[in-house]
């Protein structure tokens, strides 16, 4: 049974359009002309036939019907009717087999071009689901690898945290000590070298590099006539200055009962006038102003040993105000950083007791120190790195450890270099060098601490120059535990000067 999806009114049209090129009809062609001797149907003519028989006379007794059959049946022959009959018959069944082929061939084309689409669609819809899973399959890999770089990342963050810089540091120093060849030194377990930085420090001091000029020199340069060529400057005289702190230090004016109370205020007026003169002296951003500021320093630090108790407030007042106006006009030069060490001592050496019938205890002092520790000069790490190395300077000068590198029994006019040592005297120096370096770098880290900087800053302080010098371990570690464990007791630190 033939499958089609043909309608019948598309069979219809098709067999109309077949009809049409045929003028309408199926009837057949080519037929041939009729005869027009004599009519074709005898009934229209008078006589029997068309050739008027003459063997007979007498017509045959026939049906009527005979006659009329045998015409047509000899017309059928004469035409070949039977021919064209089976023709046209045959051209109707090969209509009806073209028709039906047609019809194949058009269901056929349609199948295939619905197969044909039905199949582009499936490999289409094939293709996107395939592009689909590739991609569902790049962001699960991209998922899975963000979640391995995680777990990585978790696991080095958990190793991070559970480092232990110090203690790494001391399993290093450790193993370089007892694993690497020539790993520790002469001067035992606790060392680790230092030796070049200690002889380079005895070096500078040696050849003069860094000395400068202290506050007794400077003091002295005070005094001198010419010391300014601008006259139009006020110019304070080192005798003047001295005078003012003597006023300054007048206890017994200030604080006697049996002085009438004029006599009292004309004393106070003198000794404001004199703190301001002192104040104006010392503030003096300038060469000539060091000088001002190395001579009142001079000044003061005379009456350390004479009297060191300020029977007054208003002597207390006046000593802090001069003390932080030395402060402000301190630059970083040598003289200056000198002066401002100096002011440190003088402010922990001077008290002022409030209440006359508290003891003098130290714990009912008032000293200068509580105001100026606030002074921005201590919060200058320069400055201590330069008051550390005029302590080292001075400590050296004073100790026995150039007396090893000076001369030679055999040339006394030659000074020894470092180089003309042997390995142990070369140990034997960095070693008093060191101690020298821990003792200074130790008074200083507590002074900062005294005068307001933080713990944190004085140990960053220590850590850096014991660095810088190359200061054993050991000594390091002391320095830190006696500032981060010992900084609440608090004492004068007298080591720096």
């Amino acid at each position: 049974q033939l499958q089609s999806t043909v309608t019948q009114q598309e069979i219809w049209e098709l067999v109309s359009q077949v009809g049409a090129d045929n003028d309408g009809s199926f009837a057949p062609h080519d037929l041939p002309p009729p005869n027009v001797i004599g009519p074709i149907d005898q009934s229209l003519s008078n006589s029997k036939s068309f050739e008027s028989p003459t063997k007979s006379s007498q017509p045959k007794e026939t049906s009527p019907l005979s006659p009329i059959d045998d015409y047509r049946a000899e017309l059928e022959e004469q035409y070949r009717l039977h021919e064209l009959r089976a023709a046209a018959v045959e051209s109707d069944e090969n209509v009806t087999d073209a028709a039906g082929k047609l019809l194949n061939a058009i269901s056929a084309s349609d199948t295939t071009k619905r197969s044909a689409r039905l199949a582009a669609e499936t490999c289409l819809l094939s293709c996107a689901n395939s592009q689909m899973n590739c991609l569902k399959s790049l962001v699960q890999l991209e998922k899975d690898s963000l979640n391995e770089r995680l777990r990585l990342i978790e696991e080095l963050e958990e190793k991070v945290n559970a480092m232990d810089v110090r203690a790494d540091l001391d399993l290093f120093i450790e193993h370089e000590k007892s694993e690497v060849p020539n790993g520790t030194t002469s001067m035992g377990d606790n060392d680790d070298g230092g030796i070049a930085s200690a002889l380079a420090t005895l070096n500078s001091f040696s050849e003069g590099i860094g000395v400068g000029v202290g506050v007794a020199g400077m003091a002295e340069l005070s005094s001198f006539s010419g010391w300014n060529d601008d006259d139009e400057e006020e110019v304070f005289h080192r005798d003047d200055l001295e005078d003012a702190v003597g006023i300054l230090f007048k206890g017994e004016v200030y604080s006697n009962d049996s002085v009438s109370a004029e006599k009292k205020e004309q004393n106070f007026s003198e000794l404001e006038r004199s703190i301001q003169f002192l104040e104006k002296a010392v503030s003096e951003k300038s060469i000539r102003g060091r000088g001002y500021r190395a001579s009142t320093c001079y000044a003061l630090n005379n009456y350390r040993g004479k009297n060191t108790h300020l029977h007054h407030r208003k002597q207390y007042d006046g000593l802090c105000r001069v003390l932080d106006s030395l402060l402000d006009g301190c630059d970083r030069e040598a003289a200056d950083v000198a002066n401002a060490k100096m002011c440190m001592m003088l402010a922990q050496t001077f008290y002022y007791v409030e209440d006359d019938n508290a003891s003098e205890d130290r714990t009912n002092r008032l000293y200068p120190k509580e105001k100026l520790c606030h002074h921005p000069i201590w919060l200058d790490e320069d400055f201590w790195t330069q008051a550390l190395f005029q302590c080292v300077t001075d400590s050296l000068a004073n100790s026995g450890v150039m007396v090893r590198v000076r001369v030679k029994k055999s040339e006394r006019n030659r000074k020894m270099k470092w180089h003309d040592l042997n390995f142990q005297d070369r140990a034997d120096a960095a070693s008093q060098i060191h101690a020298v370096i821990f003792s200074q770098l130790g008074a200083l880290a507590h002074s900062m601490v005294e005068f307001g900087c933080s713990v944190e800053q004085a140990c960053a302080f220590v850590r850096r120059l014991s660095v810088r010098h190359q200061l054993p371990l050991s000594q390091r570690a002391m320095l830190l535990s006696h500032l981060m464990y010992g900084s609440e007791e608090s004492t004068p630190t007298n080591m720096i000067n």
